[in-house]
């Protein structure tokens, strides 16, 4: 059910707002008010409430956005020290989706929480370890979205800026690299002054990591094809 409703979601986005939000958001809300849950329940239900926050209308997320938040910094409470890091790469990602389509002033009173959390998650002992990269780029690609979209100069401040940007490339998580690297280009394309003006030359340094990263292996597919030159 999950797959599907995402693939309509993905195709039809805001068109389909009534019919998941009437006929499916209700189901996995009361699936994950459940007190036992299976991992694989967890991860399809996060994965439902992304979508729903990534691609359905503007209105219906502004109806969902405090819940889902909330639900999510839960989940991570009781899932943060699992050996399978699915569900915390999952949620992870999650909250960077949140960031990007909310307003500063919305996401204002989550900024510590949530910024507390995805550090957390890139602060594990090892966190490049097989069982803990995806995770762990997952969350930095979360970051870099409260980088670009909600630097507020408290806890998203020039030094954040800086330690993010510096990380970069991902080389894990091959699919999120596409997505990372392309929106960098974007923000850079939009003039976004969160990551230029003093970051200019940290920015530049990044880009040029990210092509190197991608002319040693072109077969991996980490830029799109027509930024590529």
């Amino acid at each position: 059910t999950m797959e599907v409703a995402g693939q309509y979601m993905r195709i039809y986005k805001e068109d389909v707002t009534d019919v998941m939000k009437k006929n499916l958001f209700p189901l996995f809300a009361q699936n994950m008010s459940k007190t036992e849950n299976t991992e694989h329940e967890v991860i399809d239900s996060l994965c439902f409430f992304i979508d729903c926050c990534e691609f359905l209308s503007l209105d219906f997320f502004n109806e969902i956005y405090e819940e889902v938040i909330t639900k999510f910094i839960e989940i991570y409470s009781t899932h943060k020290n699992n050996e399978d890091r699915d569900v915390v790469q999952s949620l992870s990602f999650g909250l960077g989706v949140i960031a990007s389509r909310l307003t500063n002033a919305q996401y204002a009173p989550y900024i510590p929480q949530v910024h507390g959390l995805l550090e957390e998650v890139i602060s594990v002992e090892e966190p490049m370890s097989e069982e803990n990269n995806f995770a762990t780029e997952n969350a930095l690609s979360s970051l870099l979205k409260l980088v670009y979209f909600q630097k507020d100069g408290q806890v998203i401040t020039d030094a954040i800026v800086s330690k993010y940007i510096t990380m970069l490339p991902l080389k894990e998580d091959l699919d999120e690299a596409l997505a990372v690297n392309k929106l960098l280009i974007e923000q850079v394309e939009k003039k976004n002054q969160n990551i230029l003006g003093t970051h200019g030359q940290e920015v530049e340094a990044a880009l040029n990591r990210i092509a190197e990263f991608h002319h040693n292996d072109p077969e991996l597919k980490t830029l799109d094809e027509d930024l590529v030159t």
